[in-house]
């Protein structure tokens, strides 16, 4: 029998006969997070809310809003969605729905996602308006984030290749105090194979340590022909020269799930880390996040984690060491607090170092611009 998740799935998304088939790749599968949340809440709720070992207080480091922009453009290209638009839109709304599984929140804007030349031409926009719609997402989110006093920060999201991505990351910063920033190289249109591309990704690096922000990263640039070479010179190339640069890479590495690219993905990048820290005889503030790497079940086309990538990515996480990764949920397609509860099981955390790691976290230092030690 089809799975009824699976089945709406399918169903909402024929109407998107506009939209390019790559922008379904770059959105999140928010039309449906709310039915995963239920589903989870289903199968697991009353054992995890009766279990001592239930999460709490979780510091998520990776929780998407939407501005009223975003959330119009994607209805025109026949998106639907199933909750409210404030579960998706408000920050107070969206932790009401967590009870006592969240307590801070990095909370990350889409406005990346006006990068996407698909995007662009299908909501035919010109270079004005893309830049409005990105600045007009970043200050949705930041006042949100300040709705939540000290237990949120918002970073700022942009098109990293546009001409004025610096200049938007520099104002976030002027202006709405954003603690850090998002660089999504997919969406963007990255290719870490393009020399030009490198440099502008060096470039907003130096000026992010310079100021004491830090980038939340996603690497994957969803290239064919990308392979684990492009990987390390990205890192020769726009992290070697920047030591105090503050940085957590998103989903380890890749896109979700933890197959063979993800995994070669993440150990390129710890193998570097050992060969240059070995070199510096000092860690850099570089840690991983494992938003959506788990996987209880298929996911924008990406099949449940097996038994092989847990034992994998649990092997992979303890020879690195637990400090060296931050929870982060990717809510709110995945549920922070079973999330959490799946990570402890795989890792095979202790009570006590569960609660460490969940409750970790960088982002009162993020919130004035000082970067702690990794």
């Amino acid at each position: 029998m089809t799975h009824p998740l699976k089945a709406d799935r399918r169903a909402r998304t024929r109407p998107l006969t506009r939209a390019p088939q790559r922008l379904l790749l770059l959105l999140p599968l928010l039309l449906a997070c709310a039915d995963a949340s239920r589903e989870h809440t289903a199968r697991t709720g009353s054992d995890v809310a009766a279990s001592a070992r239930a999460p709490q207080d979780i510091v998520d480091h990776h929780v998407h809003l939407l501005g009223p922009d975003i959330m119009r453009d994607w209805r025109s290209l026949g998106v639907t969605f199933s909750r409210p638009d404030s579960v998706y839109t408000s920050a107070t709304a969206w932790l009401a729905t967590q009870g006592l599984g969240v307590n801070r929140v990095v909370f990350v804007p889409m406005s990346h996602l006006y990068g996407s030349s698909e995007l662009i031409e299908a909501l035919d926009l010109d270079t004005d308006a893309q830049q409005t719609r990105v600045r007009r997402e970043n200050d949705h989110v930041a006042s949100e984030a300040a709705r939540l006093g000290d237990r949120a920060v918002a970073l700022c999201s942009a098109p990293v290749l546009a001409p004025w991505a610096l200049d938007e990351y520099a104002r976030c910063h002027a202006e709405l105090r954003t603690a850090g920033l998002k660089l999504h190289l997919a969406a963007s249109g990255v290719d870490l194979r393009d020399d030009t591309h490198l440099r502008q990704l060096e470039r907003i690096a130096a000026w992010a340590e310079q100021f004491g922000l830090p980038m939340l990263l996603h690497l994957d640039t969803q290239r064919r022909g990308t392979d684990v070479a492009d990987i390390r010179r990205f890192a020769e190339v726009v992290l070697a020269p920047h030591p105090a640069l503050h940085v957590i890479v998103a989903h380890a590495g890749g896109s979700g799930g933890y197959g063979r690219w993800t995994r070669s993905v993440l150990g390129t990048l710890l193998t570097w880390l050992r060969e240059v820290e070995s070199s510096e005889g000092a860690r850099r503030p570089i840690t991983i996040d494992l938003s959506a790497v788990i996987l209880e079940e298929e996911s924008e086309g990406v099949p449940p984690s097996t038994t092989a990538e847990r034992d994998a990515l649990r092997a992979d996480v303890r020879a690195a060491g637990v400090d060296r990764f931050v929870f982060g949920s990717d809510a709110p397609v995945f549920e922070p607090a079973r999330s959490a509860q799946v990570l402890r099981e795989v890792l095979g955390l202790t009570g006590d170092e569960a609660e460490a790691w969940w409750r970790g976290s960088a982002i009162a230092a993020w919130a004035t611009g000082a970067v702690p030690p990794a």
